[in-house]
């Protein structure tokens, strides 16, 4: 089942003889952009992932359907520039409002993104050039070498590179990969837990030791990993030295590793 949502432009002129094809798909463009960088699963040409169904309003509210699955990504991008808080957004979600807000500021108009199956008109999320989108510059970020264990949703699709990915820490993730070779050998490993070594972009602007990774390209492909249970690795471990185990309180020693 799709979703809907919906668009309004308001501006001085803003009218069919004034708002050109090519700026609707501008709009449109980095509408979908955003959304899918912020989450949204891969679609096909069966259900794609936007769809511009309306125009009304001389020209000044868009209707348009997605995804089903999009939904919580709309919500997210939607939420975002409310708030006009973008930590947590991916990059890529990010670059996609800002060029949306260069639009909006070039053309003098207000652009506003309902949520989904709301209508525009009462929208909060509002793009301007008296409310504009952070700039990238401003984000701040760190990056680095890292290791991530997640589970592999998908691989492929029409960003060949990529894989969807649950992060065993929680989160979803798409993530780019070196190679064909490593995407051919995700997809043999779908649905089950791998390691994966890579770069990383982490949002900074979260408190500290909060920080979401954005961004992550895979570099490596850690084949001899295989997920264990706890009880079976600590089992593991006490077998090979068992004397560094002696008297020891697994549950509070872990417990206290953690910081509980």
């Amino acid at each position: 089942m799709r979703t809907r949502f919906e668009i309004k432009i308001d501006g001085i002129g803003v009218s069919p003889d004034t708002v050109t094809w090519h700026e609707l798909r501008d709009l449109a463009s980095s509408i979908e952009a955003a959304i899918r960088f912020a989450g949204a699963p891969e679609s096909d040409g069966d259900d794609p992932l936007l769809g511009l169904v309306g125009i009304r309003s001389a020209c000044s509210l868009l209707e348009f359907t997605a995804a089903g699955t999009s939904e919580p990504a709309i919500a997210t991008v939607v939420d975002a520039v409310t708030r006009g808080a973008y930590v947590g957004l991916r990059r890529a979600a990010h670059h996609a409002l800002v060029k949306l807000g260069h639009q909006a500021a070039r053309n003098n108009w207000t652009v506003a993104v309902g949520a989904p199956g709301a209508s525009a008109a009462h929208a909060t999320a509002i793009i301007s050039e008296t409310q504009p989108v952070t700039p990238m510059e401003n984000r701040p970020v760190a990056q680095g070498g890292t290791t991530i264990y997640c589970e592999v949703n998908r691989v492929g699709g029409p960003r060949r590179q990529t894989a969807d990915v649950v992060l065993v820490g929680g989160g979803s993730l798409t993530i780019s990969l070196a190679d064909k070779e490593m995407a051919k050998d995700l997809g043999r490993r779908l649905f089950t837990e791998v390691c994966l070594e890579g770069d990383a972009t982490w949002d900074t602007g979260a408190s500290l030791g909060d920080w979401p990774i954005l961004e992550f390209h895979a570099t490596n492909f850690v084949r001899e990993y295989a997920a264990t249970e706890i009880d079976e690795a600590i089992g593991r471990i006490s077998a090979a030295s068992p004397s560094a185990w002696e008297g020891v309180d697994v549950e509070a020693y872990l417990d206290e590793l953690r910081g509980r």
